[in-house]
């Protein structure tokens, strides 16, 4: 009887119920994390905060974690600072985060298309850099956890750096190696033809060669893209975290 009301809520209204509890995998990734992963989200690293709306989000579902935000480009990094500054488990970092500690000159976005800096340089299609340029200091995961020694585990680590999500892993090797690293939150590329974001191929080789566990996508976008930018999120967690998802 229940199941006959469903399809016919369904066919008339075209609206499909769920318990939030139950989502399909891909369907609302931070559901997906308070209700399906059973350990505790205690340490965020946020790695490309932007302007700090990802981190308002997330705090509305783990209110009690700590979340570590990274945002080299100056403008940006003054709103973040704005919009979090009332959060005292929040901290803001105006570095970005790679394979290499180096210093980078990088041409920037206009303030409208902030969201798709990166230190590649490269830009969107028909889209002008503004003209300006800054110095970003670059440093990596590791270089920063042995710099902050009382940060012992990354609960989970989001990363959106417009196509240098690979760097910021490679340059959290030891922390991957160590088990410091328990879940990964990054975004891919879905077609081959996409040369700005790194392939979910290629991301999926890099994190089970350190154990690593694809778990599935989240946010995948094919209404603002065409094909050959085609892109979403994929969600990782460690080998040793896995009997802690419900799947």
């Amino acid at each position: 009887m229940l199941q006959n009301l469903k399809f016919w809520s369904v066919n008339k209204f075209q609206i499909w119920f769920y318990n939030v509890k139950n989502l399909p995998v891909g369907t609302h990734f931070y559901y997906f994390l308070k209700y399906r992963v059973r350990f505790p989200i205690t340490t965020v690293f946020d790695v490309g905060a932007n302007n700090g709306s990802i981190v308002l989000l997330f705090t509305q579902f783990f209110p009690s974690a700590k979340v570590v935000c990274f945002e080299p480009f100056s403008t940006t990094y003054k709103r973040l600072v704005s919009n979090t500054e009332h959060l005292r488990n929040v901290q803001t970092y105006r570095v970005a985060l790679s394979d290499v500690a180096e210093s980078r000159q990088v041409s920037v976005l206009p303030e409208d298309q902030s969201v798709a800096n990166s230190l590649s340089n490269r830009k969107i299609e028909d889209v002008a850099f503004s003209g300006n340029e800054e110095t970003i200091e670059v440093q990596t995961i590791d270089m920063f956890l042995e710099a902050h020694s009382e940060i012992s585990t990354i609960d989970l680590l989001k990363i959106d750096t417009e196509g240098f999500d690979l760097k910021v892993l490679k340059g959290a090797e030891n922390a991957m190696r160590q088990k410091r690293i328990r879940s990964i939150y990054t975004e891919v590329g879905l077609s081959l033809k996409n040369d700005y974001h790194i392939h979910l191929s290629k991301m999926i080789d890099f994190c089970e060669s350190f154990d690593f566990v694809f778990i599935g996508l989240f946010a995948v976008d094919i209404r603002h893209s065409p094909w050959d930018r085609h892109f979403g999120n994929a969600f990782f967690i460690h080998k040793s975290m896995i009997d802690k998802v419900v799947l």
